[in-house]
């Protein structure tokens, strides 16, 4: 056969649609891969940065240095660091092994495995049994079971992970004494049963946030119009949850989720410790007891590592779950195009109007305009208050009715309300407590007590519980209640101080971070959180 007459075809012969050069696609993989590494990583690496300086002064002020000292020391270990890490050089640690420097690569190489498997075995348990337990209370949310399920989450919630670990270990050592078999290790590291007790302790308070998380977001999907209307139509009850539900409140449990990490994160430390895990929050305390800052600096930002990642899976997560969230870079883009200035102005402004001229009803026709654009603004208002108003077309109700109506709603979500009423008795035992704790109790925290004769035998303390002491002394002879006492008030002032500070930076750095959504400022506030 001789050769093809095919003619070869012409360059520009228009291409089927969705084909493209190879070139050109390669040049768009490229650029995103830039886009990515220039948002994402570079941000990333900006946080390390912080966590570095800020580990590096806290460990000084922690030894007793004044803030701005440790402020240079740290800066100026950071730059050392960090020429040692660019060479490679994580430095050696002196906690580890007596007398012997050991690399800390290969410290963190031993240890952060077996943190991250309890922190994954933690979170399974968490995740599992709080969706369960969460679904389970969102269904029956009518009936008398749920006063139970918010008992074991404020127990869940409220426990310290310390205290929660003693209880797990004094209850396996009574089940030993009584029944003569061991139920699971107190203590130790292995992948087998020894990691129960540990992974139940961190598993604890993430199981009771989850629960009220999902209880909550069920709870308030199950009551939507569209619910009842796929269930009117005959929809399967399976199909409707599968496809309606859950997806709905994937995304506030995953949230949840993260959240967990950041509190398991906190308490894995003293999890270790107890249960003797040697694995990153172990070491971590040992490190800060020995002044091994090389080694702790190195386990922080693997903690701090470890979170951006989880940080980074949920939000791509959530932009699969919620189309919605797809579109969370408009607020970046609005900034960019009418620069940073102008976006804060008007926010500014916003945010005052919404605070200050918004005011319907009389407030609204007594209180004047700052300026054009507001008057403009509270004229559009009051007429929409108006024709609303209009075309409501609200009966005429006395006002010894509508008092009854607000009585009977109080009624309601006070009396009617079992959690309400629990909560509330619980919150005024606790203010009680504080109020009235040097009143309640003869003896002050601070005075001790030695020696004593008593029937002509000599004692000393710690005294068992008697009249004078209804809950004993310790070995200092302090007596007991009044310590308890004194803990609870300072705790609860403690607390009070944290949730106001929390609230009131949280609801600030929310605005801003709303505003400037999917921008640095954003991540950046994710990231401190």
């Amino acid at each position: 056969m001789g050769r093809s007459s095919v003619a070869p075809l012409p360059e520009d012969l228009p291409r089927a649609p969705g084909i493209q050069a190879g070139p050109t696609v390669l040049r768009r993989v490229a650029a995103a891969a830039a886009d990515f590494a220039r948002r994402r990583l570079g941000f990333a690496l900006l946080v390390l940065l912080s966590i570095t300086f800020l580990t590096f002064s806290g460990l000084e002020m922690s030894r007793g240095e004044a803030l701005g000292p440790a402020a240079v020391h740290g800066a100026q270990m950071t730059v050392r660091y960090l020429a040692g890490l660019a060479r490679g050089d994580l430095g050696v640690s002196t906690s580890v092994r007596p007398r012997l420097a050991v690399p800390v690569a290969e410290v963190v190489a031993e240890a952060f495995p077996k943190s991250a498997g309890l922190l994954g075995a933690s979170l399974c348990i968490a995740v599992v049994v709080g969706v369960l337990l969460g679904s389970l209370a969102a269904r029956r949310r009518h009936s008398s079971l749920s006063i139970g399920f918010l008992v074991l989450s404020l127990l869940g919630v409220s426990l310290p992970s310390f205290f929660t670990a003693l209880l797990l270990q004094m209850g396996v050592i009574a089940f030993v004494r009584t029944f003569g078999r061991q139920l699971v290790p107190v203590g130790g590291f292995g992948w087998d049963a020894h990691i129960v007790l540990p992974a139940l302790v961190l598993a604890a308070r993430p199981i009771a946030q989850i629960f009220r998380v999902t209880q909550v977001s069920l709870a308030t999907v199950l009551d939507e119009d569209y619910i009842r209307t796929g269930l009117a139509k005959g929809l399967p009850p399976r199909t409707l949850m599968v496809r309606h539900v859950y997806p709905n409140v994937a995304v506030p449990v995953l949230t949840t989720i993260g959240l967990s990490l950041r509190f398991s994160l906190v308490s894995l430390p003293v999890v270790e410790l107890f249960f003797s895990w040697p694995g990153a929050g172990f070491n971590l305390l040992r490190a800060i007891a020995r002044k091994d800052d090389a080694l702790a600096v190195a386990l922080i930002l693997c903690f701090g590592l470890l979170f951006m990642v989880v940080n980074l899976l949920l939000e791509a997560a959530y932009r699969r779950l919620d189309p919605r969230l797809q579109e969370a870079g408009e607020g970046a883009a609005r900034i960019a195009s009418v620069g940073w200035r102008e976006a804060a102005r008007t926010a500014f402004r916003d945010l005052r109007f919404l605070l200050v001229e918004s005011r319907l009803g009389r407030w609204l026709r007594r209180k004047p305009a700052r300026s054009p654009e507001d008057a403009a603004r509270t004229a559009a208002l009051r007429d929409l208050v108006r024709r609303q108003a209009a075309a409501s077309h609200v009966p005429d109700v006395s006002a010894a009715a509508r008092r009854r109506e607000r009585a009977q709603a109080w009624l309601r979500m006070t009396l009617g309300n079992p959690p309400f009423l629990l909560g509330s008795v619980i919150l005024g035992l606790l203010v009680a407590v504080a109020v009235g704790a040097p009143h309640l109790v003869p003896h002050s925290p601070y005075q001790t007590e030695g020696l004593r004769v008593v029937n002509g035998e000599m004692q000393v303390p710690p005294f068992p519980p008697s009249g004078e002491h209804p809950w004993g002394t310790d070995v200092m002879g302090r007596d007991i209640l009044a310590l308890v006492f004194a803990g609870t008030q300072r705790t609860l002032a403690l607390a009070v101080f944290v949730v106001l500070a929390r609230v009131t930076l949280g609801a600030v750095l929310g605005m801003v971070a709303g505003w400037f959504a999917g921008s640095w400022v954003d991540r950046l506030f994710l990231s401190l959180a």
